[in-house]
């Protein structure tokens, strides 16, 4: 098993002690756990060991101030919109087994869809199954 052992030493003048090399590292440990690929040849598995290695070869960009925290706000605002877009992606997914769902109890008839149309904003009833009793008497 091969280890990184500390301390790392890294030419890289931006990256001036071992906190700044770890929140470096633990930022690009984020990006590789959603499946970027890694800049330097990998030695090891873990994405932790990668990312202190691409940091250690100078592979990484080093913001500091300001310009750290619009990039931190731009990846923010990034990972928001995937998110967003894969909620869509459920929310499509959910309604089309919806209508199927509804679809396959209409076949069954199970339930009845009351209104002008068969689609949206129609209300879907259940049924009265038999042997019910009834109010009429």
């Amino acid at each position: 098993m091969d280890l990184i052992s500390l301390p790392i030493i890294s030419d890289n003048p931006e990256i001036d002690t071992r906190f700044r090399m770890v929140i470096l590292a633990s930022h690009r440990v984020r990006d590789l756990a959603d499946g970027q690929t890694p800049l330097v040849p990998p030695r090891s598995r873990k994405l932790s060991t990668i990312a202190l290695d691409e940091a250690a070869q100078g592979k990484l960009i080093c913001l500091v101030g300001e310009k750290a925290r619009h990039a931190i706000d731009e990846s923010r605002k990034r990972r928001a919109l995937a998110a967003a877009a894969e909620g869509e992606s459920d929310l499509a997914e959910l309604e089309k087994d919806l209508k199927i769902y509804i679809h396959d109890r209409q076949a069954a008839g199970m339930i009845e869809i009351s209104g002008p149309q068969q689609g949206e904003g129609a209300a879907a009833q259940t049924a009265p199954e038999s042997g019910a009793e009834s109010d009429e008497a």
